[in-house]
């Protein structure tokens, strides 16, 4: 399966227009994202389950109809469960009966409306969507591990997809999350009809190689390894074009060190072709090579530090 998602936040060009759609398919691409996903509601896209009103449907209405007919697979994407407060941060808890019952309604109500629709594949944290966490004050959720919490969600959702259409497939992104906890959830969560979307080092600090693949990421080696002893099928999520001026800049080697990649929050996305990428990545490159070799991150703050600036690890 080959993902491909239409348009990307900075340049919204989301026509879904016959050309594009054939210039996608000539790629190899076979699949297809239905709305942009972001952290942020980027040009009036989809996030969550509750965006769908009637203008939404209408325009998921219309992708679905031009994948179908260019032959591509339609997958949506949201973030489940949506925050109850975005700023500051109020999570929905996924052991609150309420909660479970509305996305139930909701995921239901979704497959039942658009029956061409196979693969839903859920964020549990980012597109507005978050978790209780075991040290916060949730009665429900406080001291309990996420692997003891989000196994059970990510199985009622599955379930409920099959209820309503025999052989879907729900696709969940780990982001966010430590490689140990996904290995745990990985471990509980049912594997019939569940499917797992990757990037390179899994979570939001993304690193891309100049091996121009993934086999230099020991942990996507290792849950590819435990999702194939589970049956578990997996897709692998890279941004070729952003990173392509990456692996052209032949002078990038530094041994035994990983390079950050620029996020596309980073002032590089809205870029207008590879030449203006490569510059930007190369006066980020050059910073980071900088703070190497003074022993810090791009922050001025020591390595093993968690901050981040504007998106890019300052722990690398």
């Amino acid at each position: 399966m080959t993902h491909k998602i239409v348009g990307n936040p900075s340049v919204p060009d989301i026509s879904w227009s016959d050309e594009q759609l054939e210039q996608i398919k000539a790629l190899g691409v076979n699949m297809v994202q239905l709305s942009i996903a972001w952290g942020n509601k980027t040009a009036d896209e989809v996030l969550n389950l509750e965006d769908l009103d009637a203008g939404q449907r209408e325009k998921f209405a219309f992708r679905i109809k031009q994948a179908k007919k260019h032959g591509l697979k339609p997958l949506a994407h949201f973030g489940i469960p949506r925050m109850l407060n975005y700023s500051p941060v109020r999570p929905a808890c996924i052991l609150d009966p309420e909660v479970q019952k509305k996305y139930r309604e909701l995921l239901t109500d979704f497959m039942t409306s658009f029956p061409e629709v196979d693969d839903v594949m859920v964020y549990t944290f980012d597109q507005r969507a978050w978790l209780c966490s075991e040290f916060g004050p949730c009665p429900r959720c406080s001291g309990l591990p996420l692997d003891e919490r989000l196994p059970g969600f990510l199985d009622m959702l599955n379930e409920t997809m099959q209820k309503c259409r025999p052989n879907t497939r729900l696709w969940w992104k780990p982001w966010e999350l430590s490689r140990g906890q996904v290995v745990t959830i990985l471990n509980k969560v049912q594997p019939e009809h569940f499917g797992l979307m990757l990037n390179p080092s899994t979570s939001n600090e993304v690193y891309p190689f100049n091996d121009r693949s993934f086999k230099s990421d020991l942990g996507v080696k290792r849950f590819v390894q435990l999702a194939k002893e589970h049956n578990i099928p997996v897709i692998g999520e890279f941004d070729h074009t952003f990173y392509k001026p990456l692996y052209l800049m032949e002078d990038i080697t530094v041994a035994s060190c990983e390079v950050p990649a620029l996020s596309a929050d980073t002032g590089c996305a809205g870029c207008a072709d590879d030449a203006e990428r490569r510059k930007a990545i190369r006066h980020r490159v050059e910073a980071l090579r900088n703070a190497t070799q003074k022993g810090r991150g791009e922050s001025g703050r020591p390595y093993g530090s968690r901050a981040k600036t504007r998106g890019v690890p300052a722990r690398f």
